[in-house]
């Protein structure tokens, strides 16, 4: 898939009325194994297990599993963002139980990227995630990295990259040639709103 790999999750369209989208992973739920690539559409290589462009997405099962799933340059395992022309826009993750692990993405959240998305963790694990990359920076200065987990808030989009950490458990992650082998919170060089960390 060019993103989504495994599932992709929109929120609610123009009538507010329809609410906003939601998916939960519960009981033993497992996306795992799949990848997304840099060709076959405009916006390519988001999201190996999961792309989230608004709407809810629910993690609440110790049995619950994302696992071994890869992106060509963000969120290995998952992948948040703003959708814009929703009245819902905000996506919001919320990881209560289970497991994000051993997803790969070559520039940004190896486990989750969360691109003026809102993470909550409460619970779970986010394990040997890693970022391929070999390099530092994008031609323009923009550092790479969070292993585990990468927060932005980006020109264009609209939101905040946010992460609320209440509990759970992020280890063994890495982002050997750049930044934040668990936890890599960042702004562009073109927004004056920093992403929130907060917990």
């Amino acid at each position: 898939a060019a993103s989504g790999g495994g599932v992709a999750l929109f929120g609610s369209a123009v009538d507010p009325a329809a609410g906003r989208a939601q998916l939960s992973l519960l009981g033993s739920a497992r996306i795992a194994g799949n990848s997304a690539a840099t060709t076959g559409g405009t916006e390519v290589g988001y999201g190996g297990g999961v792309y989230q462009a608004g709407g809810n997405l629910v993690i609440d099962s110790p049995e619950a599993v994302v696992e071994e799933n890869a992106a060509a340059k963000e969120g290995g395992g998952l992948y948040l963002t703003y959708y814009s022309i929703s009245p819902y826009p905000e996506g919001i993750l919320s990881l209560k139980q289970g497991t994000v692990q051993r997803n790969t993405a070559l520039y940004w959240g190896g486990g989750i990227s969360s691109r003026e998305g809102l993470l909550r963790m409460s619970g779970g694990l986010v394990a040997e995630n890693r970022v391929l990359t070999t390099e530092e920076t994008t031609a323009s200065g923009t550092f790479y990295g969070g292993g585990g987990i990468s927060a932005e808030t980006a020109t264009g989009f609209g939101g905040v990259g946010q992460v609320e950490l209440t509990g759970g458990t992020i280890r063994q992650n890495s982002a050997e040639n750049c930044y934040g082998g668990g936890l890599f919170c960042w702004g562009s060089n073109d927004t004056d709103t920093p992403p929130l960390l907060a917990g």
